[in-house]
């Protein structure tokens, strides 16, 4: 009898421990999923607007849930910090504010690229090639000048009928998007575009607009360090069209002649006769020829 008593405590001892077990495990998850559900995407750092979310820009925090409303992004299973990585800050966020939904556009969603720009900026599509586009090394937020190349009637030389030129027409721009991408591509791999989106100012839009009726735009990767002035201000943004700074063909190879006067590509040159005295303008304004 004492031996059968003793095989019952012990059953029971037994289901009673799996038992609780079970209980304990149940009221684990339970609370895992309440505090999922409490936590909500914060800023982990300072983001002001137009800024690319990336990875140490965000984090998970645990919150009040009777203060989670649904403009909050909640942590819950479908959801991950990776799935707002490359997205775009509307308005600025303190670090430990929560991100709400609104602040942040995703890249192929409505308005996009204007959260992107810059105040006071622009968006300029420019068409690229393989060559010209420096065989897909060139990635959105990468910072580039923009040089033409075009043909020149040669009227003074009789043994060249048409010269060609290149001239760096825009400094120090950023690269928006290549096609319709503006991701950071983090992975690094080459990608030959076919359309790049640069931020340029107004003047700098009007430039590279009537530059792609005149020829050809190449891009030209600039190095990730800033390049400044003695004084520690930005190089101007645009270049001006100054004697000598711009390269003929002549210049690249010998055999071909050089002009007799390189004076005659940097603008028109009119001869003004006055009674028996001539003398040679350079840039001749006719509306004061008067």
């Amino acid at each position: 009898m004492t031996r059968r008593r003793t095989i019952f405590l012990a059953l029971a001892i037994i289901m009673g421990l799996g038992t609780m077990m079970m209980m304990r495990s149940a009221m684990s998850h339970k609370t895992a999923a309440v505090d999922n559900s409490s936590q909500i995407l914060v800023a982990a750092a300072d983001v002001p607007a137009g800024q690319f979310i990336q990875p140490q820009h965000v984090r998970w925090q645990a919150w009040a849930p009777e203060h989670v409303t649904q403009a909050f992004i909640k942590n819950i299973p479908t959801e991950k910090t990776d799935s707002y990585i490359g997205a775009v800050v509307r308005q600025g966020i303190r670090a430990g504010e929560p991100v709400l939904k609104g602040q942040l556009v995703k890249p192929q969603e409505r308005g996009f690229l204007s959260a992107v720009l810059d105040g006071g900026k622009r968006a300029v599509a420019v068409p690229i090639t393989n060559v010209t586009g420096i065989a897909g090394f060139v990635f959105p937020g990468d910072r580039i000048d923009l040089i033409l190349t075009h043909s020149i009637r040669s009227q003074d030389d009789d043994k060249v009928s048409q010269r060609r030129a290149s001239v760096t027409i825009v400094k120090d721009v950023r690269v928006l998007a290549l096609d319709q991408d503006a991701s950071d591509q983090s992975e690094g791999k080459a990608k030959v575009a076919k359309v790049a989106t640069l931020e340029v100012n107004p003047k700098q839009a009007e430039v590279l607009t009537l530059a792609l009726q005149l020829g050809t735009i190449s891009l030209s990767l600039r190095s990730i360090s800033a390049e400044t002035t003695k004084d520690g201000k930005p190089m101007a943004e645009v270049v001006s069209f100054e004697k000598d700074a711009f390269t003929l063909d002549s210049d690249v190879s010998h055999i071909i002649p050089r002009p007799d006067d390189s004076s005659q590509v940097s603008g028109q040159i009119v001869q003004v006769l006055r009674g028996s005295k001539a003398r040679t303008e350079e840039n001749f304004d006719e509306s004061k020829k008067n």
